[in-house]
């Protein structure tokens, strides 16, 4: 009896959320971290279409590099994922000194210097956020803002710290691409954040009444792109400890009653779920994390038969009998089927 393990990719490794107008997909930690990045490349791409149109990547670059330094003595409460004051001024003595523009698209093949990471490390982190602001339908392939993207252009208050327009805005779009998994963060995140659950503690929740969003992942990019979206909920700051929506928010929400019954439903649900269901599934996750655990000890060992890890080696690292095990296996094939292949 033989196995071996094979990963179905979904779109370049990245799961997507899509509706008519939005998506998320190939979200980047961590530079897809920081909300703000929306509210900056809105704001200059209103500023850009009204003048001497260039290359849209270099020139955001460059302004962005310049507003970092410009706003030095501002405390940016979410810098993960932003330019540093320190790479930024480096970046500004690189410009002074070369044809930066077309040293980037060297720098883009192969980086030989220290300089040139920095060039390309700060060049991606602001390409991510010009992405995420297309992906969000904020701007369109010519870079021309949308009417939400306009919207979000003029909620600006403060160059680090998101305006409460702003928030509202940007929740709205979450919502409008994934209600179900936007709401199951919310109500999951103190907890996730406590490390006693599982980063995909939301999917668990979401899967035990029917919505099984995490069929739609691919396990290894999964914690990652969940951590990014975790972020984006604290950054918007929209919910107390126990889960609760803020006095402000339950305002906010009742303008879109289907969200607003969506949220009440899963609150309640989710208090039933804690009590009764995720003993169980937090069991039955770290099961299945401590198969493919074995898988891959064994893999990387050389304990394969022409590449197939043999069962009975797994049956064994994991300790049980050949009933417990055949019925283990069937349960972890049905349920990660889409995900995972076993030959």
């Amino acid at each position: 009896m033989f196995c071996k393990l094979g990963i179905v990719y979904i779109n370049a490794n990245i799961m997507e959320l899509t509706n008519q107008r939005r998506m998320i997909i190939g979200l980047h930690r961590p530079f897809n971290k920081p909300l703000k990045s929306l509210c900056w490349v809105c704001m200059f791409a209103r500023k850009w279409n009204k003048g001497k149109r260039n290359n849209f990547y270099y020139d955001f670059y460059i302004n962005h590099i310049k507003s970092v330094i410009k706003h030095r003595k501002l405390t940016n409460p979410w810098s993960e994922g932003c330019i540093g004051i320190n790479d930024a001024e480096t970046v500004l003595r690189i410009i002074s000194n070369c044809d930066l523009q077309n040293r980037i698209r060297d720098i883009l093949q192969k980086r030989n210097t220290a300089e040139d990471r920095l060039i390309y490390k700060t060049y991606k982190n602001t390409s991510y956020y010009i992405s995420l602001a297309k992906k969000m339908a904020l701007i369109d392939s010519e870079y021309k803002l949308t009417k939400d993207g306009l919207d979000l252009s003029y909620a600006n208050r403060n160059f680090y710290t998101l305006s409460k327009d702003e928030k509202k805005l940007i929740l709205r779009f979450l919502l409008e691409i994934n209600s179900d998994l936007i709401i199951a963060l919310i109500l999951t995140k103190n907890e996730v954040e406590k490390g006693e659950y599982p980063t995909h503690l939301s999917l668990i929740y979401q899967k035990s009444i029917g919505n099984d969003l995490e069929r739609k992942y691919v396990r290894s990019f999964r914690d990652n792109y969940l951590s990014v979206m975790i972020s984006w909920i604290s950054q918007l700051d929209i919910a107390k400890k126990n889960g609760d929506l803020k006095k402000e928010w339950v305002i906010f929400l009742k303008n879109y009653p289907e969200f607003y019954q969506k949220y009440l439903k899963q609150y309640s649900s989710y208090e039933e779920f804690k009590k009764k269901t995720l003993k169980n599934e937090l069991a039955k996750s770290k099961q299945y994390k401590k198969f493919l655990d074995s898988y891959y000890k064994l893999y990387e060992k050389g304990k394969t038969d022409l590449g197939y890890v043999n069962l009975y080696d797994i049956m064994s690292e994991l300790r049980m009998g050949y009933n417990r095990f055949s019925k283990f296996l069937n349960e972890f094939y049905i349920e990660n089927k889409k995900n995972i292949i076993i030959f």
